[in-house]
């Protein structure tokens, strides 16, 4: 039996540990709160972790771009955001007697995706949604012409981030449009993988990313010394600088990640461990990304004050670290219980009659 391989799931774990870490740095307002070299490294780990987000998406388009569609993936996502949002309301309701507004509670209660508090997930499941319309586009594409599509889009998405926005704006990234780009270089990148020796594609995958990684902060920090300047065109692309460095649409940011994504494509080993944690980790972002936590936990953990120090990066790190092993873990546990559920009698036969039901409107279930 072919060994399952583990590059892409160490790079789901790197990716999410990337996100905690830089919803520290943001929630925890740590730039605004450092001076001289600290606050220098912290600019350098925004602009390293920021590939987080892009490296997800381009992931769904390299596997899902032949895939057959299935609706019950998007129940289980949603299922999924539901359950924390739920728990998490009430273990603050009861084991912390915290009280909300009756409409506040019975819009968590409900199985509905909000934006405003899992937007990434959201987004994703309307991506998965139109999906089929971009397999099509994809299957009917030659080489060329899915190069062309790119390009497209990608001139598209420079032109927001050069002109602040006035172009078009695609909020930052965080937008079905900036999905889409991805996931049309996600599955360019599987049809037509890079052609050179593994080893020359590791070491410069390494040297680029750190290399866009500087020149992203460099500028950031340009830009703000550029924003003082007393000419108006000056201020201005100095502002589309500033406000565009933590945009997953920042061409640094989105070269970035897939550089990033290309240098996991190119490794080739199996770890039982590895995947593991690379099938829960998703749990991670379900519980830390939940309104009711995020805006909660950081100020217990030393965080979110006035001040820091490179001790409290150290920290940062390691309670990362901490919250993607412990967080995977009672995801495992979550997807156990569920999978019993699932098992039961009577839940198959209601996915039978459920199953019946979409077949007769030709949506495979």
């Amino acid at each position: 039996m072919k060994k399952r391989l583990s590059n892409f799931e160490l790079m789901r774990i790197i990716s999410m540990f990337f996100i905690v870490l830089w919803h520290f740095l943001l929630f925890g307002k740590m730039e605004e709160g450092t001076l001289g070299l600290t606050h220098n490294v912290i600019i350098l780990l925004k602009a390293i972790t920021l590939v987080h987000v892009n490296s997800f998406v381009l992931l769904t388009g390299y596997f899902n771009y032949d895939k057959k569609f299935k609706l019950s993936k998007v129940i289980k996502t949603n299922n999924s955001m539901w359950f924390y949002s739920v728990v998490c309301l009430l273990i603050l309701m009861f084991g912390f007697s915290i009280t909300f507004s009756k409409f506040y509670t019975f819009r968590m209660m409900l199985p509905i995706p909000k934006f405003d508090e899992y937007w990434f997930l959201v987004v994703y499941m309307l991506l998965y949604l139109i999906s089929p319309l971009l397999n099509m586009i994809i299957r009917e594409s030659d080489k060329t012409k899915h190069k062309m599509i790119i390009i497209g889009l990608l001139i598209i998405t420079l032109l927001t981030y050069i002109t602040g926005n006035e172009f078009y704006n695609i909020n930052g990234g965080y937008s079905l449009f900036m999905f889409i780009v991805l996931y049309f270089i996600g599955s360019y990148l599987h049809k037509y993988p890079i052609e050179t020796k593994r080893s020359k594609l590791i070491i410069f995958s390494v040297i680029g990313f750190i290399l866009l990684a500087v020149l992203n902060a460099l500028l950031y920090r340009a830009g703000l010394i550029l924003q003082e300047s007393s000419k108006e065109s000056v201020r201005f692309y100095a502002d589309a600088i500033v406000n565009g460095f933590t945009a997953y649409s920042n061409p640094f940011i989105l070269l970035g990640s897939i550089i990033y994504f290309i240098f996991f494509s190119a490794l080739k080993f199996s770890s039982k461990v590895v995947n593991f944690f690379g099938k829960y980790v998703l749990g991670t972002y379900l519980i830390t990304q939940n309104t009711l936590l995020y805006t909660r936990i950081y100020k217990p953990l030393g965080f979110a004050i006035d001040s820091y120090n490179y001790k409290h990066i150290l920290i940062a790190i390691g309670l990362s670290i901490s919250f993607v092993i412990i967080c995977s873990l009672i995801e495992a546990l979550r997807v156990f219980i569920f999978k019993v559920i699932y098992d039961l009698k009577v839940s198959g036969k209601i996915r039978n009659k459920i199953t019946k039901l979409f077949k007769k409107v030709n949506i495979n279930w």
